[in-house]
């Protein structure tokens, strides 16, 4: 084979293309190729293939060049110089040929060399260092070919190994092949230029994935021309091992669980615990790879009979944000439902599931078909309910869904990367957690370590992590995947290099039994046995590199998602089903891809691991990962039209990481009202956050302004449930919005804006700041009447009034704004832009003006209307609401079982909404109600509800709270402790405003002090609280002064002034209370004592 140009008959080689024209005039080389002619060919044939596409890998690059090259085109005939470069350059090419190294080009007397590329190896830097050792062994032969002259032929070698952009640029007689983008060659270049003749220096990062098959020796750090940081050197040098050739065997398609027995055997005994009713939990963690998923697999295994209820489910980094996301998949898969199922065929399924296990079709059928997403029974859709109620219907559903299961037979529960788990799936498990402990159930729970386990503390809640497996337990997994024990070095290689990862253990074992080794198809050489993967990204480009026709089948499937359908693949990456299924089947064969059952008439397929598809995703570069989300989310937009409504986040994602981000942010918007509609705040705020993120992108437009405002006003809700609305983060969405309902803002949109700032104003105990926004909001209603707003205008000016203790104004705005009939439709509008029913906040806050105005009955009946409203609409943060502001109004009348009542099931209702707001409030509350029960404890439980109400950034109510706090002192006979508690409240009211428990804390004063024993100043304080009580018209406070001075009151005039007291305020009250009752009997007993002797 020649390439047609003209030669000397005297000519060694060709002076054009550098093929020998005498094989036997080639320098003397151990073991070198046969043909310089075929290297040269094989290395074309490697790199020249049509498909060849741009892409991001991991490569080796060698740069080798020949030493004192000037000095010897001095010495050298011009055409002998010639010809001696070509038998150099033949001498790199046919040695790297043998280490499956591509030639990039030739600069001058310089050979670039790219390992890993266009087949990756795993070996690729250890092949490249072997391959620079060789060139070094073999360059002195160069010279000898020249015998008329003394040369002394030497080369250098430097190798990197890093990230690179490589393969086809430009078209037409511009196309270049193989080229490769990045630093990686010329810091190679930049290490050749620093070693000395017959060298070969590698980078730390070569050296690292070459481990111990070289010995190396550190030159330390060396500062390099061009690289802007110092980089430790290493000089490598061939070590002398043995070798073996490799035995075949045909590898097993299952793999047994090795080295997990103890493991094993302490999930069995927690499982024969489950059964005999003691419900168990383990959370089985570990690094990714290190075998969680296999010891549930044997669990699962051996449980496989029908004696046993089986539920799993897994997380997925894509669904984190989606709620109940594998709790539905979890039951569609348990009672064999398809997309394409009708209504009517997935009702009956349910319904006659449900009645086997004799649940109610109703409350417990209705909320798990809203899960599934089917319509109710007449064929019509839902209409949408208050934002929590969905959640909570749904969770009660399934506690006693699992509740039933485990009752008839053992219930299995599998839990695979719950660090993925959407929040409401995550809640749902956490209360079936807690009520497990009489179950008959075992939960298995997967978790990588950065998962923190909420459950750590709880009995039946045991923690299992995974070490690596020992030496022998490695040996046993390679002997089970190969059948037969593998030659010892070769052993060894893989043992050491995996460090007891069974994932790695498996994966690099197949590689070598795929390469054909065992079989007997592959040709032994030396360097081959140590040809072994050290990580599975590299592992899986090997296997797919030698499948080009799967690899792009399986990076669309990365780019889909973990878990994936053959159509949506086939759509997306346009071949056909039959192209497809042969590339999955070829994907099943090698072990990436498994089914994991049928969804409607297609199977779905998921990665077995999940590095698996990170490596497949990784490999693409990052505009080729662009394209191929673009097409997916196109296809689910335009193909699967069931799919974009149910799961809106998924396309979100998609069109997000495809830079769509007009769709996106339309798509993570309603992905967000979706999360809304079943009370999923966490999942809400993140998938807003993307929102905006996405918006950022769209150029300045009074469009992309009026998107933004819609935005930053939706995601202050979420936030403010969470959170509390005198969070920073939620004070800032408001002010963003503020300025931009400036430019752009409608009445009602601005109303909102000032609305979300007057709660955060008057929860952080601004209250000159409320007051000033909640006039503003009166003043923008001049307008057509609205009466949403008009309720939320009144209610907002009402509260702050409360607040500033003044209680008759307030209450004028208050029952304006019960008079207003707002329908459900009015009531569910109003959760858009605040997080308690309107109604049940008016009736909450009447409730505190009619007690502080002094009617006991008409706050009590307010309280209680404000609790059966919350409980109707079934709205988790209206409950907690009522149930906070119903603990108040229980200890104003003294209800201290009401009160115990209502503050117990606020922390417990915070607790499981992770209302971080109410939960402090409801202990501060709990705490004082059972101080005679806690004793000398009752102080600590309440200093922990006031750091957690402070710690949301709140101040509403802090004179109130610090006056239990102070009463629960003083019951302890804590004098001065009281003391202080009140003096930093009095300091609150004086920058804050807060007014209306003013009188109480000065009427506490007087108790301290006659309780001290200085009654002159507690008369002086009891009468400054009722003076102040009495001017603002706070009757029931000022009540409360009057009777603490008559029970002091000693001699006649004392008992006068008492008298003149209890009878004023006693005369301004409309009604019987008890308290009322017992001041009239005070008065009657100082009233007949009369005026008598001092």
């Amino acid at each position: 084979m020649t390439c047609g140009a003209e030669a000397k008959p005297e000519a060694k080689f060709c002076i054009d293309c550098g093929a020998p024209f005498n094989p036997d005039a080639r320098y003397n080389l151990p073991d070198a190729a046969a043909s310089s002619e075929k290297a040269l060919a094989s290395s074309r044939e490697q790199t020249d293939p049509a498909d060849v596409h741009a892409e991001r890998r991991q490569v080796t690059v060698l740069f080798s060049d020949l030493v004192g090259s000037t000095a010897i085109s001095g010495l050298l005939d011009p055409e002998d110089y010639r010809e001696l470069i070509a038998q150099y350059r033949i001498l790199v090419t046919d040695i790297v040929a043998r280490y499956d190294g591509s030639v990039a080009n030739f600069v001058g007397d310089g050979v670039v060399v790219y390992f890993g590329y266009p087949a990756a190896h795993e070996s690729s830097a250890y092949a490249a260092a072997l391959a620079g050792l060789d060139i070094v062994d073999a360059a002195p032969g160069i010279g000898r070919l020249f015998k008329d002259y003394d040369l002394q032929t030497e080369v250098r070698v430097g190798l990197h190994t890093g990230f690179v952009v490589i393969g086809q640029t430009g078209s037409g007689i511009h196309e270049e092949k193989r080229s490769l983008f990045g630093d990686t060659p010329n810091i190679a270049a930049r290490i050749q230029a620093h070693a000395k003749a017959g060298q070969t220096l590698a980078s730390a990062s070569t050296r690292r994935l070459i481990g111990s098959q070289l010995v190396f020796k550190s030159l330390g750090l060396q500062a390099l021309n061009g690289v802007r940081e110092p980089i430790e050197l290493f000089q490598a040098h061939r070590p002398t091992t043995a070798s073996a050739f490799i035995e075949s065997h045909t590898l097993h398609p299952k793999t047994p669980t090795i080295g997990r027995h103890a493991e094993i055997a302490l999930v069995a005994t927690r499982w024969n615990d489950a059964i005999e009713g003691d419900g168990q939990v383990m959370v089985i963690s570990g690094e990714a790879g290190i075998g969680k998923s296999r010891i549930v697999f044997a669990m699962d295994q051996e449980l496989a009979e029908g004696t046993t209820s089986r539920l799993a489910l897994f997380g997925s980094v894509i669904h984190k944000n989606s709620a109940f996301y594998s709790v539905r998949l979890a039951f569609e898969a348990l009672l064999g439902l398809a997309d394409s199922d009708s209504i009517e065929f997935k009702r009956e399924k349910l319904l006659v599931y449900l009645a086997d296990l004799k649940l109610d079709p109703v409350l417990v059928g209705e909320p798990i078909l809203e899960l599934l997403g089917v319509p109710d029974a007449t064929g019509m859709v839902r209409p949408p309910s208050f934002p929590e109620r969905e959640k909570t219907k749904i969770i009660k559903a399934l506690l006693q869904l699992c509740a039933a299961m485990s009752e008839r037979k053992p219930l299995l529960m599998l839990i695979d990367d719950v660090h993925w788990i959407d929040p409401s799936t995550l809640e749902f498990l956490s209360r079936w957690i807690e009520a497990m402990p009489l179950r008959r159930c075992l939960m298995l729970i997967t978790a990588r370590p950065e998962f923190e386990s909420p459950w750590k503390n709880l009995a039946h809640v045991s923690a299992l992590e995974l070490n690596r497996l020992g030496r022998r337990e490695s040996i046993k997994l390679i002997e089970s995947i190969v059948g037969r024990p593998m030659p010892e070095p070769l052993m060894q290689q893989i043992v050491s290099r995996t460090d007891g990862v069974p994932l790695f253990i498996e994966e690099l074992t197949k590689m070598i039994v795929e390469a054909g080794f065992l079989e007997g198809t592959a040709d032994f050489r030396e360097d081959l046995l140590h040809s072994i993967p050290e990580s599975l990204q590299a592992s899986l480009l090997a296997r797919l590199d030698r499948m080009s026709e799967v690899k792009e089948v399986a990076q669309v499937a990365a780019a889909i998602g973990r878990t994936f359908q053959r159509p949506l693949l086939a759509r997306v990456q346009g071949g056909s089903d039959a192209l497809v299924q042969a590339a999955l089947t070829k994907l099943i064969d090698a072990d990436l891809v498994v089914p994991v059952g049928d969804h409607g008439d297609e199977p779905t397929y998921r990665f077995r691991h999940a590095l698996v598809q990170e490596a497949a995703y990784q490999s693409m570069l990052r505009v080729s990962q662009v394209k191929w989300h673009g097409k997916i989310a196109e296809v689910l937009e335009r193909d699967f039209p069931d799919t974009a409504e149910r799961e809106p986040e998924l396309l979100a994602h998609h069109f997000t990481l495809a830079r769509n981000h007009l769709k996106a942010e339309t798509y993570w918007f309603t992905a967000a009202r979706v999360a809304m509609s079943r009370s999923a705040s966490v999942e809400a705020i993140e998938h807003l956050r993307q929102a905006l993120a996405n918006l950022a992108h769209s150029p300045a437009t009074a469009e992309r302004d009026r998107r933004e405002l819609d935005l930053q006003i939706a995601v202050a809700v979420p936030l403010a449930s969470v959170h509390g609305y005198a969070q920073e983060k939620v004070r800032t969405a408001y002010a963003r919005a503020r300025d931009l309902c400036g430019q752009y803002g409608e009445t009602e949109k601005l109303f909102m804006v000032v609305y979300g700032q007057f709660r955060s104003a008057l929860i952080g105990g601004e209250y000159a700041s409320a007051l000033e926004h909640a006039e503003l909001l009166v003043s923008l209603l001049d307008g057509p009447d609205n009466p949403v707003l008009t309720a939320a205008s009144l209610r907002s000016l009402g509260s702050v009034l409360i607040y500033l203790g003044r209680p008759h104004d307030a209450m004028i705005h208050l029952e304006r704004g019960l008079k207003i009939e707002l329908t459900m439709e009015d009531r569910r509008h109003s959760l858009g832009f605040d997080v308690v029913d309107l109604p049940v906040a008016l009736h909450a806050y009447s409730a505190i003006g009619h007690w502080l105005a002094g009617s006991s009955h008409a706050a009590r009946t307010a309280i209680e209307k404000a609790l059966v409203l919350a409980h109707e609409t079934d709205h988790p943060f209206s409950i907690s609401f009522s149930s906070a502001f119903a603990s108040w109004v229980y200890q104003f009348l003294g209800d201290e079982a009401a009160l115990k009542k209502c503050s117990a099931d606020l922390i417990a209702l915070s607790e499981s909404n992770t209302f971080h707001f109410w939960l402090g409030w409801g202990r501060i509350m709990n705490g004082w109600a059972r101080r005679e029960e806690l004793g000398d404890t009752t102080l600590d439980v309440i200093e922990q509800g006031l750091a957690e109400w402070h710690g949301t950034a709140s101040g509403v109510g802090s004179s109130y709270f610090a006056y239990l706090h102070a009463d629960a002192a003083l019951y302890l006979n804590q004098f001065d402790k009281a003391r202080e508690l009140i003096g930093a409240a009095q300091s609150f009211e004086r920058t804050s405003g807060e007014a209306f428990w003013r009188p109480e804390l000065i009427r506490l004063n007087g108790e301290i002090a006659n309780r001290s024993g200085d009654l002159d100043s507690a008369q002086q304080f009891w009468q400054q609280a009722h003076d102040i009580a009495a001017e603002t018209g706070m009757r029931f406070p000022q009540l409360r002064a009057a009777v603490s001075i008559a029970r002091a009151a000693d001699g006649p005039s004392g008992r006068t002034h008492a008298v003149e007291l209890l009878g004023k305020v006693l005369s301004e009250l409309e009604e019987d209370s008890q308290a009322a009752t017992d001041a009239k009997a005070l008065l009657r007993a100082l009233e007949q004592q009369g005026s008598g002797p001092e």
